[in-house]
């Protein structure tokens, strides 16, 4: 193939021989792998390169994969992996029957559970294993900027994991043509212009005839760009041969983009001058991305029978009887259309005759822009009667193929989406329902696709601020409260990570659950009305108010045969963990044990953060770990953004509970940027309280209570109570730290009163000991007291051993008998797994030394004070450290004795 910046196929490259050894060098093949960006202005030799590359690999013992972005093509989900892998399905049956199973519904070649991001990203790694069968592998992605999303995503996992098993990927994509993300998944190498010695034998191989004076005018026009190099002398006006120099042209922006206007009008040109078939075929091959010339002779035919590209967007085409790819016309006949366009070198054939491939993007671009609206249209609806059996593909030219309004391609349209949401494409079917809905008459059904577009850019894609526009755009379609489940919860997110309040969200999403089910029964199988619950029982949880939980309770009790587990679980523990948690433990088991099937890395996204939702009260947190790490990973390479804060949240929870407070933080800042970066502010308040909570127990009592104190307004003016709750718990820590007993003592009872463990605020829980200490250091015996009974009739022992814990340690703290007090501490001490929770087992390790040392028993005192000591500085709790030495001090010296 000859391309830019090579003479001819399978010749040196010019001027390139830097370039490409660093590359191998970075790339690493053959040498453990590596992942790099090539990135560099139109027409300065980006494919060429690749093509060296992949001609030279196969010496190395590699094995070579290669695909191309196309930038008509973007929006079909998954269809540059589709093309990297169709000659290679045999492989797949090499796959475990999970991943196999995902990617073939993910290419579209079969139907079944919408795969999730990162089980394709394995899928995809485990089949470029299998194709390499163990040699060293070389992923080469042409125009990464035109890839579609959802391979694009994909790409990025295969990157960031490449090294150490031995594939080499290299994408190559203009500048500042990839979003930030996609920019910053690799290191990038700058492909710069030829030096001008290089652009000079460059230009003297291809044209050795060419005069001094327009050799020299090439040279300063193209400022060492090989496709300018090779193109423009064919559009030189004769020279003289004593034309004076023309004088270099700097190669700035500008200019480079001035190059390429001037490429694609030269290449325009050549078009113009094509016969008109030819000039149909080439338009056709533009729009259609793939290259497959049976589907673009089976159009080329379609357009030839509506007179020609100029013709309208005539829809007619697909009604009429199908052809296929080769229906018996005459091969020669048929070869006419193309051999100009190769005779041109617009393109050329490849794959055995079955592919037809552009020299170069800017031809691509060039054909359809001097294409009028009206041809594209016809080609777009010729395609689409080529692709009869692609639904999604079809529903797209179709779409494009169309001006007015049309309920019948809007419909196929909604229904591509669908498919593309099977696939787990969120993305891809949140545009095609755009696009469905602008082609929808104005009615319900319109306001309907538009909501349920929002409600995949709220719950799904993160795509927040798209969501509020197409959500403002389906209420003026259609009243929103038409009964449509999607819309009432893009409306209750959006709300909530609003200027809205929790109440308002609640009301708004019960009254639409309701009518649903009024219209359509409370069937467990409706997805839409079980993630509907979910979202409303985030509501309940927000509001920490047992009314707001009882439409949740008869909504999930009317379900029919019964609710998913998960529903009842939460039912159980995220709204009144206190009275109703312990009973859950049995339901829990067995989603954690589904969770615990799945092959590594295959467990289900939406399940880990729904079980992880439902076993923070019980403490449980640690047995979705794994999959919940998972989770993370996929958001941090573009996964669904709502699932990678909700892990966020879990991994940060059982951090602080456990004592990796370090990690804790670093995942508090890395979710703060998430929350920031897609727009779910009503979730920010999670790790704004972890960091307030660790760093108040780490004695920077000022900075967390002014944290706490961020968190407590946000909740106060969105009526979110619960957030609130889980601020006054970490300004109560910091208080005790600092030994302000009755400022702890302020913050814990704002969660619940001494004496009643308050009804639906979860939190009451967390917060229960550390008010029976304040209480007691307060010399508010008599509430602690009322507390600790409050914990036992709840029987929150059971919720968990640190719950165990802390229920005999409370108990301990107010016991005024000291044998007693002593018997509490050690049956608390006792409990099985309490070291698991490594500050809140410290802190009772200090309060049994304090109690040992006050009734004389020094020598006994000292083995807890140690080790709550060394606990404590590992964790840097430096105030609780600072109590554990001075304790430890006093009993080296038990004559002085302190209160």
């Amino acid at each position: 193939m000859a391309d830019s910046g090579t003479p001819e196929a399978g010749c040196p490259l010019i001027g390139r021989d830097r370039d490409l050894r660093l590359l191998r060098e970075r790339l690493r093949l053959g040498s453990g792998g590596g992942a790099l960006l090539l990135s560099g202005e139109a027409g300065v030799g980006k494919s060429a390169v690749l093509d060296a590359l992949a001609a030279a690999a196969p010496a190395d013992g590699a094995r070579v994969l290669r695909a191309s972005g196309v930038e008509f093509e973007a929006h079909c989900g998954y269809s540059v992996l589709n093309q990297l892998f169709f000659p290679h399905l045999a492989a797949l049956e090499r796959l475990d029957t999970p991943l196999r199973a995902a990617l073939r519904v993910a290419l579209g070649f079969d139907t079944g559970p919408a795969p999730e991001h990162l089980l394709v990203s394995n899928a995809v790694l485990r089949l470029l294993q299998a194709v390499a069968d163990g040699r060293p592998l070389l992923l080469l992605v042409d125009d990464l900027h035109w890839v579609d999303p959802a391979s694009t995503a994909v790409f990025g996992s295969v990157a960031r994991r490449a090294p150490g098993l031995d594939i080499a990927f290299l994408a190559a994509a203009r500048p500042g043509e990839l979003g930030p993300r996609d920019a910053d998944t690799l290191p990038a190498h700058d492909l710069p212009p030829l030096a001008e010695e290089a652009a000079g034998r460059l230009l003297g191989s291809r044209f050795p005839d060419l005069s001094r004076s327009a050799h020299r005018r090439v040279l300063a026009e193209a400022g060492g760009n090989p496709l300018a190099l090779l193109e423009l002398p064919t559009a030189l006006p004769p020279d003289p041969v004593d034309c004076p120099a023309v004088p270099p042209v700097p190669v700035t922006p500008l200019a480079v983009s001035s190059l390429g206007n001037r490429l694609e009008r030269l290449f325009g040109a050549r078009v113009a001058g094509l016969p008109a078939p030819s000039r149909r075929l080439l338009l056709l091959a533009a729009l259609e991305g793939t290259g497959d010339l049976g589907v673009l002779r089976a159009a080329a035919r379609r357009a030839a029978e509506e007179h020609g590209p100029g013709s309208g967007p005539g829809r007619s085409p697909e009604h009429r009887p199908e052809h296929g790819p080769d229906d018996g016309q005459d091969p020669e006949h048929r070869r006419d259309d193309l051999a100009p366009l190769e005779q041109e070198r617009l393109v050329h054939v490849e794959e055995g005759g079955r592919q037809l491939a552009f020299r170069h993007p800017l031809i691509r671009s060039a054909v359809v822009g001097q294409a009028p609206s009206s041809a594209r249209r016809a080609a777009h609806a010729a395609l689409a009667a080529a692709l009869a059996g692609r639904p999604e593909r079809r529903a797209w030219h179709l779409g494009e193929a169309t001006l007015e309004p049309d309920e019948e391609v809007a419909a196929l349209l909604a229904h591509a989406a669908g498919l593309s949401l099977r696939r787990g494409d969120a993305s891809g079917a949140m545009r095609t329902l755009v696009r469905s809905a602008e082609l929808t008459p104005d009615g319900p059904q319109r306001g309907r696709r538009l909501a349920e577009a929002a409600y995949l850019g709220a719950e799904s894609t993160g795509a927040l601020t798209s969501a509020r526009r197409l959500l403002d755009h389906a209420r003026q379609a259609a009243p929103v409260g038409d009964g449509s489940l999607h819309s009432a919860t893009a409306a209750a997110l959006l709300l909530l990570n609003g200027d809205g309040d929790v109440p308002a969200a609640h009301r708004l999403l019960t009254s639409a659950i309701e009518s649903a089910a009024a219209a359509h029964g409370h069937r467990a199988e409706d997805k839409a009305l079980v993630d509907a619950l979910h979202v409303l029982a985030v509501l309940c949880f927000f509001g920490a108010d047992e009314a707001l939980w009882q439409s949740y309770y008869r909504a999930v009790e009317r379900l029919t045969p019964g609710p998913p587990a998960f529903l009842a679980v939460l039912g159980r523990t995220f709204s009144d963990p206190a009275r109703t948690g312990a009973a859950a433990h049995g339901p829990l088991d067995a989603l954690t044990l589904a969770l615990a099937a799945a092959p590594a890395g295959e467990a289900d996204p939406v399940l880990t953060t729904r079980v992880g939702t439902g076993a923070l009260y019980l403490d449980r947190l640690g047995e979705v770990r794994t999959p919940a790490w998972q989770v993370v990973r996929a958001g941090r390479e573009g996964g669904p953004a709502r699932r990678y804060i909700s892990a966020l949240i879990h991994l940060c929870l059982d951090d602080y509970l456990t004592g990796a407070w370090d990690e804790a933080l670093d995942l508090a800042r890395e979710g703060l940027g998430a929350c920031r970066e897609h727009g779910y502010d009503a979730f920010a308040w999670y790790f704004q309280y972890i960091e307030a909570i660790v760093l108040g127990a780490r004695g920077h009592t000022a900075e967390s209570l002014a944290t706490a104190g961020t968190v407590i307004d946000w909740a106060t003016r969105h009526r979110a109570p619960c957030a609130a709750h889980y601020a006054h718990h970490a300004a109560a820590v910091a208080a005790l730290g600092d030994g302000d007993h009755a400022l702890a003592h302020r913050h814990a009872v704002a969660v619940s009163p001494a004496g009643t463990l308050a009804s639906h605020a979860p939190h009451a829980l967390w917060v229960a000991a550390h008010l029976v200490e304040a209480a007691v250091r307060g010399d508010r015996r008599e509430e602690a007291a009322a507390h600790v009974r409050a914990m036992r009739e709840n029987g929150i022992a059971a919720v968990s051993s640190r719950h165990a814990l802390l229920v005999e340690a409370s108990a301990a703290l107010c016991a005024e008998d000291d044998e007693e007090a002593l018997r509490l501490f050690a049956l608390a001490l006792d409990t099985p797994g309490a070291e698991r929770w490594r500050f809140d087992h410290a802190r009772v390790r200090l309060a049994q030394g304090e109690r040992l040392r006050r009734t004389g028993a020094s020598a006994g005192a000292r083995a807890p004070l140690r080790a709550a000591l060394a606990s404590f500085e590992a964790l840097g709790a430096t105030p609780w450290a600072d109590r554990a030495r001075a304790e430890l001090r006093a009993a080296d010296r038990p004559d002085q004795l302190t209160i």
